[in-house]
């Protein structure tokens, strides 16, 4: 059975019963990003790329070896299109909701971001 992922759990508290409904045909796991909800709080700064690292964590915790569709709100969306990125082959579908894109440098848009148009055909 696929699997489904949320990060920054509270964010979809309003949707409980939605996802509840998805029991049947998916496992619903949330996820609660560093220094957010009932995480540990941070005494430091947190990148994206650690995010990632600590998303395949959590994968890897729970024996989670096959594809995930991945549903991420704003930050979650991040980590998802990162976690897509580097480890392609966790990722069966890509969801995002709200993930703010800063304006990026021409530079940029060629070697990081024009790589991961692939990801949304």
């Amino acid at each position: 059975m696929p699997k489904f992922r949320l990060l920054d759990s509270r964010s979809w508290t309003p949707l409980t019963d939605a996802l509840d409904m998805l029991a049947p045909h998916r496992a619903v796991v949330t996820v609660h990003g560093p220094s957010h909800g009932r995480s540990e709080p941070l005494r430091r700064d947190f990148t994206f790329d650690e995010c990632t690292s600590a998303a395949g964590e959590v994968l890897d915790g729970l024996a989670i070896a096959e594809p995930v569709d991945w549903v991420g709100n704003a930050w979650g969306g991040h980590v998802g299109i990162l976690l897509a990125a580097t480890q392609p082959r966790r990722i069966r579908t890509l969801t995002t909701i709200g993930t703010p894109v800063p304006a990026l440098s021409a530079r940029f848009r060629w070697t990081k971001a024009w790589p991961l148009v692939a990801l949304y055909r």
